[in-house]
């Protein structure tokens, strides 16, 4: 990597909202959600089946009634899901040091010490406030604009860190 471009060795607090923002970047939906989507919209289906013998402004009024309460109940179940799962990735994170050796990133956090080789890099996530490195088995790494210079600096580590890995890889 160029000399401009590593980053020295820095150290933050792993925080639960840098978490979040991890937790809340766009992801292609899992099985788990696809078979919820398919169940909930047979759900409305029977539903609007079963209320056959109503007029049909009830029939849509209670099913229109029943998708906002759905809706509600796993907007919140997310929301839970969110706040748990980044919990655990900043306790598992806490306080951490991040150094780039040039081959790869040492990292030292509450959950112990570790060499993350570019080769194990698969992507590297750049958003306005954090740079996300996305490895095979374990958490990923979340380094906060407040480790760099600025957001220029930011920038350029998290799109030389993704050129390189991209070499790296297999």
């Amino acid at each position: 990597m160029a000399a401009g471009n590593s980053l020295p060795a820095v150290h933050y607090v792993l925080t639960v909202e840098d978490a979040e923002a991890y937790e809340r970047l766009p992801a292609e939906p899992g099985g788990w959600t696809k078979l919820l989507l398919v169940v909930s919209l047979a759900a409305v289906g029977g539903l609007y089946g079963f209320l056959d013998d109503q007029p049909v402004p009830v029939r849509i009024g209670i099913t229109a009634v029943a998708v906002i309460v759905w809706g509600a109940v796993v907007w919140g179940v997310r929301r839970l899901r969110i706040a748990r799962n980044a919990r655990r990735i900043a306790q598992r994170g806490g306080n951490m040091t991040v150094e780039d050796r040039g081959d790869g990133l040492a990292i030292a956090s509450a959950s112990g010490d570790r060499v993350l080789a570019d080769a194990e890099i698969g992507r590297v996530l750049v958003g306005d406030r954090h740079v996300f490195v996305l490895h095979r088995g374990g958490d990923p790494l979340i380094l906060p604009l407040r480790a760099f210079a600025d957001r220029a600096a930011m920038q350029a580590f998290g799109e030389a860190l993704d050129r390189r890995s991209a070499a790296a890889s297999p």
